[in-house]
């Protein structure tokens, strides 16, 4: 069993999946917003035996249409994959701190949403199980 992590974007979507123990999450991938999105989260869920999602929406900020488009992709995957559980949790500064985190460490370019899906999983991980 495995628990996925999404950083939505209205253009693309970071994932992340925790190990086999449930206690590490690590960064997966990024894939197209597109209208192919939920069939490729149906293929991770089912080659990972994904049980839960959690999903980064920002709770407590002013973001508009960014925590409008995440709750409804959150309640899209709820619809498309009912017996998956979707949490939301809040994703407050979560790019900010992947592109931090890349920089102390010397590395340049990449992308920052899958490490950002790292970081809503892993705080997930870390007061949830």
């Amino acid at each position: 069993m495995h628990y996925l992590g999404l950083d939505w974007g209205e253009r693309k979507i970071g994932i992340a999946l925790s190990d086999d123990e449930t206690r590490i999450a690590y960064a997966h991938t990024i894939m197209p917003n597109d209208a192919a999105v939920l069939d490729t989260l149906a293929q991770i869920v089912a080659e990972y035996n994904v049980s839960t999602i959690v999903i980064g929406v920002p709770l407590h900020t002013a973001h508009g249409n960014t925590g409008e488009g995440a709750r409804a992709f959150a309640q899209k995957i709820r619809e498309a994959l009912p017996t998956v559980t979707v949490q939301c949790v809040d994703e407050m500064f979560t790019t900010r701190l992947a592109r931090a985190g890349r920089v102390a460490a010397g590395k340049s370019g990449g992308d920052d949403d899958a490490d950002a899906a790292r970081i809503i999983l892993q705080d997930w991980l870390d007061t949830a199980t």
